[in-house]
């Protein structure tokens, strides 16, 4: 009987060592996802998970090799909505999305701004291994207090006014976006809404489908 319980604490002890290695490494674990599907670099600060929320602090999504700024979009916390059971069914759910407290950075390549960090990121393909055919639906995406911040070739600075509040519904896999690039499906509406705000559409170069189902309340 002591020869069975040993090996079977032992096993239990490393399974439980390699699940506190795991839970602490979260933040890592989501800015290499990140990272990689956005191909720049990504940091986040800390990640808490509980039964129907998922909680990231300090999210910074940095810019293309060779920028002169660092960081294309920070949010000092994002809070997503959802269940085990929703995100494993046929259709990804997510119930609310809220990014509070946003800054997106815009940096100018030409002087036209027509290249730029965000035309770069937007374009740069995804690194999935495969693509997938499931479908996903984020019901709401709310973002609260967001400033854009320009930086021009030369160097100059413009800081638009904050925007308060935007809402979003119904992203879906009709975006154009497959479900492997889900998080440049939540950037392409969050660029067109606010950069329509301040006439700098022509800023989005980019050949992705216009979102059609995505509805914000100016």
């Amino acid at each position: 009987m002591k020869k069975f319980f040993i090996p079977f604490i032992s096993l239990v002890l490393i399974l439980i060592i390699i699940g506190f290695v795991i839970w602490f490494n979260i933040p890592n674990i989501v800015s290499r996802m990140l990272s990689k599907e956005f191909s720049v670099p990504v940091n986040v600060e800390n990640v808490k998970i509980s039964k129907n929320l998922l909680q990231i602090d300090g999210l910074d999504l940095g810019t293309p090799k060779g920028s002169k700024t660092k960081s294309s979009f920070y949010s000092k916390q994002i809070d997503v909505v959802s269940s085990l059971s929703k995100i494993r069914e046929e259709v990804l759910t997510v119930d609310s999305m809220t990014l509070s407290n946003n800054i997106i950075g815009v940096e100018f390549y030409n002087s036209s701004g027509t290249s730029n960090n965000w035309t770069t990121i937007m374009n740069t393909p995804s690194r999935a291994k495969k693509a997938t055919n499931r479908k996903y639906l984020i019901k709401k995406l709310t973002l609260y207090n967001i400033t854009v911040v320009l930086t021009k070739q030369d160097g100059q600075k413009q800081t638009f006014p904050t925007i308060d509040k935007l809402e979003f519904y119904n992203i879906t896999d009709e975006t154009g976006f497959p479900i492997d690039e889900i998080e440049k499906a939540i950037a392409q509406a969050i660029l067109k809404s606010v950069f329509g705000k301040f006439n700098l559409l022509h800023l989005l170069n980019t050949p992705v489908n216009v979102i059609k189902k995505v509805i914000p309340l100016l």
